[in-house]
């Protein structure tokens, strides 16, 4: 069966599945996209791909409890070029943040409460991460150390995230030039910006608005 109809299926099966039955097909997903030259695929299929792809890891995520590290990989799985959605989707399903999603319950409460303070305050131009630990009682090593084993992301990845979710959601109100949009999301310039954009999402600001 294609890829974009086993994909289907999964979607639609969700709700029903076993967590054995989570990991297979997890595994499969990853294996089947990994193994495509999506610049090949035509247009209407590699969007819907990408849409039920971007909609299995959300739902997936927030079942688990989640729904913290989710959006951020939503965004990119949702928003790739056909260039960079092999390479996102081996990172959303792939290492320490696929163990966990499968596995896990749910964050430790103060990696929760900081990581929804970075998207609270993730527009501020200095995050200090000991005041972040400080609130949750925890040291910066400690603060840094469980977060980077509960989400297999730094701090410094979440903020950033936090940043390009934000760089997105007002690029889909209207083009901005580059240096106001990455002084919104709390970046000191322009070029810092774009070269996390471009590692997140696979194109340029201005790249990124020509896609489908």
């Amino acid at each position: 069966m294609p890829l974009i109809g086993r994909l289907q299926i999964a979607a639609g099966e969700l709700e029903v599945m076993s967590e054995r039955s989570v990991d297979r097909v997890l595994r499969d997903i990853v294996e089947s996209a990994a193994a495509i030259d999506w610049r090949s695929v035509p247009l209407v299929e590699f969007i819907v791909a990408r849409s039920l792809v971007a909609e299995f890891f959300f739902e997936l995520a927030k079942r688990q409890g989640f729904d913290l590290i989710a959006p951020h990989v939503l965004t990119r799985l949702g928003m790739a070029t056909a260039e960079s959605f092999t390479a996102i989707v081996a990172d959303a399903f792939s290492g320490p943040r696929l163990r966990l999603i499968v596995t896990a319950g749910s964050l430790d409460q103060r990696v929760r409460t900081t990581l929804e303070s970075i998207r609270s305050t993730c527009c501020e131009h200095r995050i200090r991460v000991d005041e972040l630990a400080g609130a949750v009682g925890l040291s910066r090593w400690h603060l840094e150390r469980l977060t980077k084993r509960q989400t297999g992301a730094s701090l410094r990845q979440h903020v950033v995230s936090a940043r390009l979710d934000r760089a997105i959601n007002l690029l889909k109100h209207g083009p901005l030039p580059i240096k106001e949009l990455a002084f919104r999301v709390g970046y000191g310039n322009a070029n810092a910006f774009s070269r996390d954009f471009r590692r997140w999402y696979g194109a340029s600001p201005r790249a990124w608005l020509r896609t489908p």
